[in-house]
């Protein structure tokens, strides 16, 4: 009879190599934009490795919370891309829990790990505002704008909001912050000549993806 450590040992490698076949899938059809495929795989590969299904000793590292991080990330993508706006939301919110850890001492209550809490609320804003939530859609977004205020992509996003609520003034200036960044951003000075038309505008923003570097390691190990 196999001993208790080597049972232990035994699931969690076909674990990991489940999650690691599921994953690998999941990129592809990302690849070929089968997004209906991409939120099956996601959501097999962390219900596999979810903290129910490993062993109680099981202790989480940091390489197993980023794969979370990523996988609820990259499912809530999928999901807007299929215009499941409510449950991109709970992705993305989601994928802030799952790194969400306090710093030591700050009254402000900032996060240990804001820089990849930034594409994340940059996209639960725009699902938030595809499900008429534009309260919840500027928290997230005024917060992203706090955590990297270089970034012109957080900027159109804003602007987009404004220009919903008929505030083209304020999504004017958003945009011309845009471009005073980066004079050549792309998005901006697409912005820039509709701004007086926020469905126009949803469109263009679908594809933005946040500028924002994150950690693209391969997952191993504990997952």
């Amino acid at each position: 009879m196999p001993l208790p450590g080597i049972m232990k040992i035994d699931k969690l490698s076909k674990i990991q190599r489940e999650a690691n076949v599921l994953l690998k899938e999941a990129t592809m059809d990302e690849r070929s934009s089968r997004y209906n495929k991409v939120v099956e795989k996601y959501k097999k590969m962390l219900k596999s490795i979810h903290p129910s299904n490993l062993p109680p000793s099981f202790m989480t590292t940091p390489s197993y919370n980023m794969l979370l991080y990523e996988s609820y990330y990259h499912l809530g993508t999928a999901l807007q891309n299929l215009g499941r706006h409510k449950e991109s939301v709970h992705a993305f919110t989601n994928a802030m829990l799952s790194i969400n850890l306090r710093k030591n001492g700050c009254m402000a209550g900032c996060d240990s790990n804001t820089c990849f809490q930034t594409p994340v609320l940059a996209k639960r804003a725009l699902a938030h505002a595809k499900t008429g939530d534009l309260k919840n859609a500027f928290r997230d977004i005024e917060k992203a704008v706090v955590l990297d205020a270089r970034n012109p992509d957080l900027y159109c996003v804003r602007a987009l909001l404004w220009s919903t609520r008929k505030e083209n003034e304020k999504a004017i200036k958003d945009l011309d912050k845009a471009l005073t960044i980066n004079r050549c951003h792309v998005c901006a000075l697409l912005l820039r000549g509709t701004v007086d038309q926020p469905f126009q505008l949803f469109g263009l923003l679908e594809g933005i993806s946040t500028n924002v570097k994150k950690d693209k390691s391969v997952y191993h190990q504990e997952a």
